[in-house]
């Protein structure tokens, strides 16, 4: 809820509004009701010699210039921005009480508490003379902070506040937040805002929930002149728990570092000397994952401009996808690149000196193997590291590079899924399995988790025996787009019976997972098999956690489930010539 009913203008809707999402998935929020306050305030008395008085609607002083208004230009936590343009001494303010509610609850009740102070002013104005034109007013708020006190208040501890907001006016201003109860300060921590967006996070989770009389400020530290701050969100999350998260076990092999800077990937603390030097061990280690085709990215406590210019002086940026360099917890930041990144978070290691920063991440994501900045050489002898490599894992980092380029040109076509893949002028290339490719084949088996079939691991020696059996055929597929070349990105075998072909081994590239490059590979067997005297196609879908996706392809594609149950589904086609060819990714056979 925020105190909109001082603002002195209002804005018109004119039907556009652009969504800010969260960076994490959340159980629920707690109802917070944010209003303007004074860091000097000692009402009423400081009205008639404070040389900042401004008379607002019920009496009492104008901290925000204009009231606290609204912008529909963005929307995030209710269906409009809160636009605060702090005069000297201003601050927000909003009581914490452990009042957990879901996202339609809270905006019915920010509804409801504009309503109720709208009708205060109007009793006010009908008093006039007869009461203090803020006593109406004040009377509903000592009301309402009892209700949050006192009523539905449960036993429920939140995980953190989250500032979504974009500074307007000024290059850079300091920003408080701090959280009191009467005796002392629980939190207070200064923030860096920049002109234009910023995201902060704040962990909580140490907050006793229900001591009456907690509550939250948010301050800019702004002496001089007026300082305008757009919050889309200024809330309280509990985050949702991954399920089964104590059971999640680390990949059997890592896809992903995420390095800390500040005495880790170079020596030194940005914030305090700008001249830090790299960590000659660290970033070793950086280029030999690198050539492994394990990618590295970047989870820092540190401004970001400053702290990736610095990257990019040191020659190093390129080696770093999707970094997250805010003051957030690591562990969201961790989360949203492996989202960015489309990889299971369970694939995901990380490299800090600070031992809290460690802890924080083994507690919330104990799939995510977690490692100190001390001999890091050692890395690259554990198992999890040794990985098979090929010509297309050295440029697995330029591929997730030309990813993005994808995603930005996505944005062109909005919902129109289908005219985007069109539009990418994708090419599918069907290969015999041979030396050139059978490495990177081998890769694709002993790393694939979310499209697999089946899950089977070989040793090096049983894969190319596999590839010597007369009674099995085996296909290399490789991907292009006017992007770029995605390599080969996947593996098929099957068994051969007579009429008939069982798929044995499936496997698909994360890279070009949801692009109906799936469904391609399948069309594209028609002809090769056609040749081979095949008419009747069966897979056996192996059930693990990961692979649930592949089970979209069969539905898509003309397959009939024979049998099903909680370990296995076997599908069948009983006429390969039943498939037809979407025409949004070219065939070609080589």
């Amino acid at each position: 809820m925020i105190e909109t009913v001082f603002a002195t203008e209002r804005q018109r809707h004119d039907g556009t509004t652009k969504l800010h999402k969260l960076p994490f998935d959340y159980e629920s929020r707690c109802l917070l009701m944010w209003e303007e306050h004074c860091v000097e305030c000692s009402p009423p008395y400081c009205y008639h010699h404070c040389v900042n008085y401004q008379r607002r609607k019920d009496g009492r002083c104008v901290r925000m210039q204009g009231g606290i208004r609204k912008s529909f230009e963005t929307a995030g936590s209710l269906p409009y921005a809160a636009v605060c343009t702090f005069r000297k001494w201003a601050k927000l303010e909003a009581l914490y009480a452990s009042h957990p509610v879901g996202d339609a609850a809270y905006r019915r009740a920010d509804k409801l508490n504009e309503w109720l102070s709208k009708m205060a002013l109007g009793v006010a104005h009908a008093l006039r003379g007869l009461l203090p034109s803020y006593a109406p007013y004040s009377r509903l708020n000592r009301y309402k902070n009892h209700w949050l006190n006192t009523c539905c208040v449960k036993d429920e501890r939140f995980d953190l506040l989250y500032i979504d907001c974009e500074l307007k006016d000024k290059e850079q201003v300091q920003l408080l937040v701090q959280i009191d109860q009467p005796e002392k300060v629980l939190f207070s921590q200064m923030f860096t805002l920049k002109k234009g967006s910023n995201q902060l996070s704040v962990d909580i989770s140490t907050v006793e929930p229900n001591v009456p009389d907690t509550r939250i400020f948010i301050t800019p530290m702004n002496e001089e002149t007026d300082t305008t701050i757009v919050f889309t969100w200024l809330d309280l999350f509990k985050l949702k728990k991954l399920q089964n998260a104590d059971d999640e076990q680390p990949a059997e092999k890592v896809k992903v570092v995420v390095w800390d800077l500040d005495n880790t990937l170079w020596q030194g603390t940005l914030v305090n000397d700008s001249r830090v030097v790299l960590n000659d061990e660290a970033m070793s280690v950086v280029r030999q994952l690198d050539e492994r085709g394990i990618l590295n990215s970047i989870a820092s406590k540190n401004d970001y401009q400053p702290a990736f210019d610095k990257l990019k002086e040191l020659g190093v940026d390129e080696y770093f996808l999707c970094p997250a360099i805010n003051w957030g917890q690591k562990s969201l930041n961790i989360k949203e690149i492996a989202k960015r990144l489309n990889l299971g978070i369970n694939s995901f290691a990380f490299v800090d000196d600070n031992i809290r920063e460690r802890e924080e991440v083994k507690t919330a994501l104990p799939m995510v193997r977690v490692y100190d900045e001390k001999n890091l050489l050692r890395l690259l002898e554990c198992d999890e590291f040794n990985v098979p490599v090929s010509e297309s894992s050295r440029k697995r980092r330029l591929s997730y590079m030309q990813e993005v380029s994808r995603k930005q040109f996505a944005e062109n076509f909005s919902d129109d899924y289908d005219a985007y893949l069109r539009n990418l002028g994708m090419t599918l290339e069907v290969f015999a399995v041979g030396p050139q490719n059978q490495q990177r084949c081998f890769e694709l088996v002993s790393r694939s988790n979310q499209l697999n079939l089946t899950t089977n691991r070989y040793t090096e020696e049983e894969f190319q025996q596999l590839l010597k059996r007369d009674d099995v055929a085996a296909f290399a597929f490789g991907c292009k787009d006017k992007f770029g070349d995605y390599g080969i990105i996947s593996f098929l075998s099957l068994q051969i019976d007579g009429s008939e072909g069982r798929i044995t081994d499936f496997v698909v590239s994360c890279r070009v997972a949801k692009k109906k490059v799936e469904n391609a590979i399948i069309t594209s067997l028609k002809e090769p098999l056609a040749a081979r005297g095949i008419q009747r196609l069966k897979a056996m879908l192996i059930r693990t956690k990961k692979n649930g996706p592949l089970s979209e392809v069969f539905r898509d594609l003309p397959f009939n489930v024979v049998s099903d149950d909680e370990r296995q589904t076997v599908y069948e086609l009983p006429d390969l010539q039943k498939i037809t060819d979407s025409g949004i990714i070219k065939i070609v056979y080589t």
